[in-house]
């Protein structure tokens, strides 16, 4: 194990021990490490759903979530990262601090860490149990990764009322859109019984982000929108674009794109392209505008040239004109009808 510092996003710093994944071998340390996340696709049905029948949307997380679910095999050990001096014969959890990597023990694996190749999968595992096992929530086919519950109450007349909430899991970051308020208090109170969660708080606290994708709600128009402006605009900055002159197309109509048969570009050249593929490919998302460009331009990701990057720039200059564009969902009549 050893010590992994990082500064998130917004500005706050965090320090955890980590496996080294790089040195566990397959078939001793694990026997598979794949997992899934809902698609992109279903986040999408699900918001579009959401924008017709008038739900709100919410988002959680869960805090260190690797840590919640049980290693997949017993016999695992984990050798300690070195420990600060000061630590050392320090009381927790009713023992002392070891030395460490120079001392001569080790930690016996109970729960997964981040690090472990098989952590996503045995999280995932461990999530999707306790959805159908204890939540009693039904898993989609499509997409396993998505899943609905339903919560069945008698009212102040006694009627039966069933009322719904269906959510999409991105490793620990789960979307959920609810039928009313009583069924998301429900739910984040059994989530909270079980793991520990951030988000969802109360009836006010809608979402407005998820995975990166922003959502913008208008319930007098009764739209929810998709959209990725903050990651165009640091994109736009990336590349120094943020001055550049505005397209009104994504690609001039009479320049197809060939081959470069000319001198290959350094590798670093070649890999500012590549990076900037993918980052096009993930705006996509939200810019199904873009999406042939984006493909067409990623055609010649193995030897680009100079008319390759040119129209990648074009393309970038055209995002500028539009940047808080994304997908717009309807829950209106007026549109719905058409």
């Amino acid at each position: 194990a050893q010590l992994l510092f990082t500064i998130k996003a917004n500005g706050d710093r965090k320090c955890r021990f980590v496996a080294r994944g790089d040195l566990m071998q397959e078939g001793t340390h694990y026997i598979a490490s794949k997992s899934t996340m809902a698609a992109i696709e279903t986040v999408r049905m699900q918001v579009a759903l959401a924008a017709a029948a008038g739900w709100k949307l919410y988002s959680t997380d869960f805090r260190q979530a690797f840590t919640a679910a049980p290693v997949d095999q017993g016999d695992l050990y984990l050798e300690l990262p070195p420990v600060p001096p000061e630590f050392e014969g320090t009381a927790a959890w009713g023992h002392g601090y070891k030395k460490g990597r120079s001392g001569k023990y080790v930690a016996h694996m109970k729960r997964s860490i981040y690090g472990l190749v098989q952590a996503g999968r045995v999280w995932q595992q461990h999530l999707m149990g306790w959805l159908k096992n204890t939540l009693g929530a039904r898993i989609y086919m499509n997409d396993r990764c998505a899943f609905e519950w339903s919560l069945t109450y008698e009212n102040d007349v006694g009627q039966t009322i069933t009322e719904r909430l269906i959510g999409t899991i991105h490793v620990d970051d789960v979307l959920l859109s609810v039928q009313s308020e009583r069924v998301r208090a429900e739910f984040m109170r059994i989530l909270k019984a079980s793991f520990d969660v951030t988000g969802c708080e109360n009836e006010d606290d809608e979402a407005t982000e998820f995975t990166g994708i922003e959502i913008r709600r208008n319930w007098q128009r009764k739209t929810i929108t998709l959209h990725q402006t903050k990651f165009a605009s640091q994109l736009l900055e990336k590349h120094d674009l943020a001055g550049a002159r505005i397209e009104s197309m994504p690609y001039k109509t009479k320049h197809d794109l060939d081959p470069w048969e000319g001198a290959a570009v350094s590798e670093t050249e070649h890999f500012e392209y590549m990076s900037l593929i993918g980052d096009l490919v993930w705006l996509c998302k939200t810019r199904p505008d873009i999406a042939w460009r984006t493909t067409d331009l990623s055609r010649f990701s193995h030897r680009p040239g100079p008319h390759h990057f040119a129209a990648a720039r074009h393309l970038l200059r055209y995002l500028k004109g539009s940047p808080d564009a994304g997908l717009t969902y309807h829950g209106s009549d007026e549109v719905l009808m058409q």
